[in-house]
């Protein structure tokens, strides 16, 4: 029978200890702690720094990243823990030049002899794991990264650390994206550092600059899912995701905290069918809910905007949307919304609009009678002070004045109650237009001819100006009505001497009429309000010009039942210009 190994050929201690204390076992080590699970929080490199001042008689082991004009030297890890002088990161911090002519400069670690540690990658001895081999028994399929470059060549320089001189050997991770990311430094008494010793320092380097790229990614990733959950859960309060055999995929923590399901997120992996039942008993009617899943499910089809009922007053409005690719179903999305704010604010809105509806309609039945009442008793002073002045025999002449004061003012309040009753009609869409096709031009002569002897009246230049054009869909009395209220505003509101111009013209989709003055003007300010109700200049008001504000309001109402709209361009003391514009056919 042949003897075992130890048997036949025992290893003497010292050379065990050694082996223990060796590069390849600190190699192992230091794998072991970075790339374990303790990794995270642990203050696993304090450890392996420790392991290498012990194991190798150092005075202390430093892991840092390089300095670069930019960015100064940071240390990650010391031992001892005041190891990191200021003066000696100094001296050892800054990332050296690579050597002319060494686009990429190897790692140093060339293997040394069968069985010693090569630095990363290369055999640590017999039965052993390489790093890269570590290091994807941890990440299983981890690629490798992206844009390395071969590490930077060691440093051994002479420094000095608590008052005594030392050499440092300094090891440089690959860079990654032009930086190197760790190096280790190892500060002791030997001026000449071994191949192994130094290969060993470069692998660890390498080791921490990959553990930290991970964690990096790592912490990125937890980000971007804690971005995009808080995204999802913000703009869609209820996400469950299914594949193409009805397995949950994602489920937002919204969607639990809607059905009142503890640490959704347990529910990935489980057939949807299963979560049903459970959510069911929220809805008013879960006999409903049942079936409208089950056709919607069945059906694959999209469906928005369904609202169910909840058991506690709330609703619930849902969405699915079937997920295809090259026409066959690879899963679903089910987005759900607590819609109970929006229907409320939804119920009270329609509820302010029909007691406006209803105010609205009031306020056209009061405009109506008050109408009414006033129009026949003005209506009977208007006749009786014509059938008056008709018998002069026995009347003064302060009679006659007085008479036309009364007919004046009686016309004046007709004209007013004339024009609100109008334009309440007008708003209250109680005045249907009569169309027919008319001919601008015509419109404007036959308007300018109107009020031609007024403007006479006042020395006030009365002119008219129009192009060809198509016939135009509209109601000639109320356009009339339109051109009326303009011109009589135009010569009410210019100067004696001044001038009222008429213009019509049209780009063979809409007509432009402008009516110009070069009257007092409109203030800047009160000229945005000028369509209102009631709305008059308060220029107009203090020069004592006659006028309800109405009349510009009619003009708009009117207007715009045609389908156009008004402008109007003003200057102080300078003059007006209101632009009406109206499409051939509204």
């Amino acid at each position: 029978m042949r003897a075992s190994r130890a048997d036949a050929d025992p290893e003497p201690a010292g050379r065990q200890r050694a082996n223990q204390d060796g590069p390849a076992a600190l190699l192992d080590f230091a794998v072991t702690q970075i790339t374990g699970d303790r990794a995270h929080g642990d203050r696993p490199l304090e450890r392996v720094l420790a392991r290498f001042v012990a194991a190798l008689g150092l005075r202390a082991a430093i892991a840092f990243r390089p300095g670069v004009p930019d960015s100064p030297v940071s240390v990650m890890a010391a031992h001892p823990a005041d190891a990191a002088d200021p003066g000696l990161m100094a001296r050892i911090g800054q990332l050296p030049e690579r050597p002319a002519g060494s686009g990429k400069t190897a790692a140093p670690g060339k293997a040394t002899a069968p069985g010693k540690a090569t630095g990363p990658g290369k055999a640590t001895g017999p039965g052993k794991a390489t790093v890269p081999e570590q290091l994807g028994r941890s990440r299983p399929g981890k690629p490798e990264r992206p844009g390395k470059s071969a590490a930077r060549p060691g440093a051994k320089l002479p420094v000095r650390l608590g008052g005594r001189d030392f050499h440092a050997l300094v090891a440089y991770s690959p860079e990654t994206a032009g930086q190197c990311q760790c190096a280790v430094a190892l500060i002791g008494d030997k001026a000449a550092w071994d191949d192994e010793v130094q290969a060993t320092a470069h692998a660890v380097a390498t080791l921490v600059a990959a553990w930290l790229g991970d964690a990096a990614e790592l912490t990125q990733t937890a980000d971007r899912e804690q971005w995009l959950e808080s995204l999802i859960s913000t703009a869609i309060p209820g996400v469950l995701v299914t594949d193409e055999e009805g397995l949950v995929t994602h489920v937002s923590k919204s969607f639990g905290s809607m059905f009142g399901i503890a640490g959704p997120e347990r529910l990935t992996g489980t057939p949807a069918i299963r979560i049903i039942p459970r959510i069911q008993r929220e809805f008013a009617d879960p006999a409903e809910f049942l079936q409208l899943t089950r056709d919607t499910i069945r059906a694959r089809e999209p469906s928005s905007g369904e609202q169910i009922m909840a058991a506690d007053g709330r609703t619930i409005e849902c969405d699915y949307w079937p997920v295809l690719v090259d026409g066959e179903y690879r899963g679903a999305i089910w987005l759900l919304w607590d819609m109970s704010d929006r229907t409320e604010i939804d119920r009270l809105r329609e509820e302010q609009n029909a007691r406006l509806r209803e105010l609205d309609r009031a306020r056209n039945d009061f405009v109506a009678m008050i109408s009414h009442e006033l129009r026949t008793p003005l209506t009977s002073i208007v006749s009786f002070s014509e059938l008056i002045k008709g018998e002069t025999a026995g009347l003064t002449s302060d009679g006659l004045r007085f008479l036309d004061v009364i007919e004046r003012n009686a016309d004046r309040m007709l004209r007013l109650i004339g024009d609100l009753l109008l334009l309440s009609r007008l708003e209250a869409g109680m005045l249907p237009l009569d169309l027919a096709a008319m001919s601008v031009p015509d419109l404007v002569e036959e308007a300018v001819t109107a009020h031609a002897q007024a403007a006479a009246l006042g020395n006030i230049s009365l002119s008219a100006t129009t192009a060809e054009g198509p016939a135009l869909l509209g109601d000639s009395r109320r356009l009339h009505q339109v051109l009326d209220n303009l011109l009589s505003n135009a010569i009410k509101f210019s100067e004696n001497g001044g001038k009222v111009r008429v213009s019509a013209s049209s780009d063979g989709k809409t007509w432009r009429l402008d009516v110009s003055d070069t009257g007092i003007g409109i203030p800047p300010a009160e000229a945005a309000r000028l369509f209102g109700r009631f709305v008059r200049a308060s220029n107009a008001r203090i020069t004592g010009r006659p006028g309800s504000g109405l009349g510009l309001s009619i003009v708009k109402a009117i207007v715009e039942m045609h389908g156009g709209h008004v402008d109007v361009d003003t200057e102080l003391d300078r003059g007006t210009t209101l632009s009406v514009y109206l499409p051939v056919a509204p």
